[in-house]
């Protein structure tokens, strides 16, 4: 049984974001995972307020997977987290062949509560929070994965804010926005991306394989953005998470037409 470990941001921006890989993740592609909305959806006690802020987000229905109580911003809060379908599989499947890192804009608060529920285990390596995020592009809470301390052809990033993967497009895999949707199977389309990955010397190159337009479409929006004077850093806690989706529904909708 492997121990999870937590890890914080470094006050040098020079300083690698993880330690070297464990002697069981040498080797490993790294995959770094976004939590919210990407692995699980989170909302504030019984008035439905999720942590996202996400303005024309859908009404939640379905009951909750667990009950998180914790004090965040110096109140006790009951949280309700939804589990995306097949999240504790897909974990488990992943961690055997890639090095698993949760990534989350979150506060370790909040985020800890729900990931030591989730991961019993310590399927996942490490864990980074909001502090670890940068302002880059324009934007904030972006996640750098140059910044820790891993072979560029070697780590991966999964996210469904095209703002947090500003600066990483080359390494990034885009999933749609979870909410309770309990036929979701977005996980499962993401493991056949991962084997791909594991087929190949460097992601990036795959990567460009998979999605050739991926890199363009996302630039092109957030010029877009930042031409309306959208920018994320006057933006917080991606409360414009309907542009967003939107952003990701045209992209993969998209591909899906073309691929099928």
């Amino acid at each position: 049984k492997r121990r999870k470990r937590a890890r914080t941001n470094s006050m040098d921006m020079k300083q690698p974001l993880l330690p070297p890989q464990s002697k069981h993740d040498d080797g490993k592609i790294c995959l770094v995972l976004d939590m919210d909305e990407t692995m699980l959806h989170s909302e504030f006690g019984e008035a439905g307020k999720s942590l996202t802020h996400a303005e024309n987000r859908p009404v939640v229905t379905s009951k909750e997977d667990f009950r998180l109580r914790v004090k965040y911003q110096g109140r006790n809060e009951t949280i309700r987290v939804y589990l995306r379908p097949g999240l504790l599989t897909f974990l488990q499947m992943a961690s055997k062949h890639f090095e698993l890192v949760v990534f989350t804009a979150a506060l370790p608060v909040y985020a800890n509560a729900a990931l030591d529920r989730i991961d019993p285990k310590g399927l996942i390596s490490h864990r980074l929070f909001r502090e670890s995020t940068v302002a880059s592009h324009g934007y904030q809470f972006v996640k750098d994965v140059s910044r820790m301390g891993r072979e560029m052809g070697k780590i991966v990033l999964v996210d469904n804010s095209p703002f947090a993967m500003a600066a990483s497009l080359e390494n990034s895999i885009p999933i749609l926005s979870y909410f309770d949707d309990r036929s979701d199977k977005e996980l499962a389309k993401l493991l056949r991306t991962l084997h791909e990955l594991l087929m190949h010397h460097d992601v990036r190159e795959t990567l460009r394989l998979l999605h050739p337009d991926f890199q363009k479409q996302i630039q092109d929006h957030l010029a877009d953005e930042d031409q309306d004077g959208m920018s994320m850093t006057s933006i917080s806690s991606f409360e414009s998470q309907h542009v967003v989706d939107e952003i990701m529904n045209d992209f993969l909708s998209n591909e899906c037409e073309a691929e099928c």
